[in-house]
């Protein structure tokens, strides 16, 4: 399955918070017990938190440092990695950071 297409953007030291349920192509949860959740945009991991496993649900963030830290135009991807092993791209597209307005 190849993975999905998704622009972010954010300012230049805010915090970011992406809340994503995997779902199947029927759109039915996968389930993430067991599994881990991982990302990376330009240089900075994603802290990505599993919320709900049965249902599929996870979350990635950056913090304000993060942002801060970011060029202007990035590339990142999110990976799964199930509990047999297999790991698969989910999520990839451009993370683009604002300077800051205030």
């Amino acid at each position: 399955m190849a993975a999905g297409k998704t622009n972010f953007s954010a300012f230049k030291g805010d915090s970011f918070k992406s809340s994503m349920t995997m779902t199947s192509p029927s759109g039915a949860a996968i389930n993430l017990t067991g599994a881990t959740v991982s990302g990376k945009v330009g240089t900075q991991d994603f802290t990505c938190t599993i919320t709900n496993a049965a249902q599929g649900k996870f979350k990635i963030e950056l913090s304000p440092v993060q942002t801060a830290a970011l060029e202007k135009i990035n590339t990142y991807g999110v990976q799964i990695t199930y509990s047999d092993g297999f790991v698969q791209t989910i999520l990839t597209g451009q993370f683009i950071t604002e300077d800051e307005v205030v």
